[in-house]
């Protein structure tokens, strides 16, 4: 599994989960033992680009604004020498599909590595217009340079234009976020392995907000939000000190979160709430925590999952994407 999302006009059935083989949806996930349908194969994307290779699912999405919209980013290439970044996407839940190119690389001097691809959306204004979209990935050339792009598109993944130059020396586009309540700014966070940066131009301009320069370099950040009410408050955590950062003015200045009651060496998943800035779920190697303080206290929520030794089933090789889970949104005001 890489990646799942509920569908927002039908939260307590419907799902879709993102394999390495295409992308699957439930219909009955109030159920006991829900049923899954494969909606599209790898086989029907890669036929659909000309290319052989489905290989990095990374991040799957359903509107807010448009029901039955869903869609998904991934990585192709051809005989390991040409590479493309794809998005794929439904407007008839899964129907009938178009496939289309975010970013495509020829073979030879330059390969595409999209350790963990960012992708999220926005709806256009007043949430009547089309489903604005955010992808940024990271690329690097055979002799080792790696650069990170953000590109957008504003008609619901058809079309693709490159926001920023590329941004030298950054490894692992890890996550990408922008506000939920309209398109009205270009407000957008993003981070990497090495920084978290904000840019209110659509991603053109990117500058990095980190706590403290230097300070936590080389960690890999995860669960990056904003709330929609509030788009100045921001959260990230880093794992390598395993700190809950929050900004309440855009990135200005940072707190660190002491994050009492939570135990773990590993982050599997990271998440807040769009209506509730105090809310924060962590889910690491050894359980489930939840904090309704804003990050000072967790409670533990493992509860009764299986568990080898003292690490939930599943997560102990959390490092690699397909052991990763996901925290769903509730968009309950």
């Amino acid at each position: 599994m890489y990646d799942f999302i509920l569908d927002p006009w039908n939260p307590k059935t419907t799902g879709y989960l993102l394999q390495e083989n295409g992308l699957a949806k439930s219909t009955d996930l109030d159920q006991a033992v829900p049923t899954w349908t494969q909606v599209i194969s790898d086989s029907a994307i890669e036929a659909a680009h000309g290319l052989n290779n489905f290989i990095a699912p990374y991040k799957v999405i359903a509107s807010i604004n448009f029901e039955d919209y869903v869609g998904f980013a991934y990585v192709l290439d051809h005989d390991g020498n040409t590479l493309r970044l794809g998005y794929s996407f439904s407007r008839n839940a899964g129907s009938t599909w178009a496939h289309e190119t975010i970013k495509g690389l020829s073979g030879g001097t330059t390969k595409a590595i999209f350790y963990r691809g960012a992708l999220d959306y926005v709806p256009d204004g007043d949430i009547s217009g089309d489903v604005i979209l955010y992808a940024a990935a990271t690329f690097t050339s055979l002799g080792g340079a790696e650069n990170t792009e953000v590109h957008k598109a504003t008609d619901g993944g058809t079309t693709w234009a490159q926001q920023s130059a590329r941004t030298p020396h950054e490894s692992s586009t890890n996550n990408l976020h922008c506000p939920y309540d309209g398109q009205d700014g270009g407000l957008l966070y993003w981070s990497s392995s090495v920084n978290t940066y904000k840019s209110t131009d659509d991603g053109v301009t990117n500058t990095a907000v980190v706590p403290t320069a230097g300070a936590i370099a080389f960690a890999t950040r995860h669960g990056i939000g904003t709330w929609t009410e509030d788009k100045n408050q921001v959260v990230f955590w880093d794992e390598i000190s395993f700190t809950l950062f929050v900004s309440t003015n855009g990135g200005t200045t940072w707190t660190a979160k002491s994050a009492t009651g939570v135990i773990g060496d590993d982050i599997c998943a990271a998440g807040g709430f769009p209506y509730n800035g105090s809310q924060y779920y962590l889910v690491t190697n050894k359980g489930v925590y939840l904090s309704l303080d804003g990050g000072d206290t967790f409670s533990d929520k493992t509860g009764n999952i299986d568990k080898t030794g003292d690490e939930l089933d599943g997560l102990t090789n959390a490092g690699d994407r397909r052991f990763r889970c996901v925290i769903v949104p509730d968009w309950t005001e």
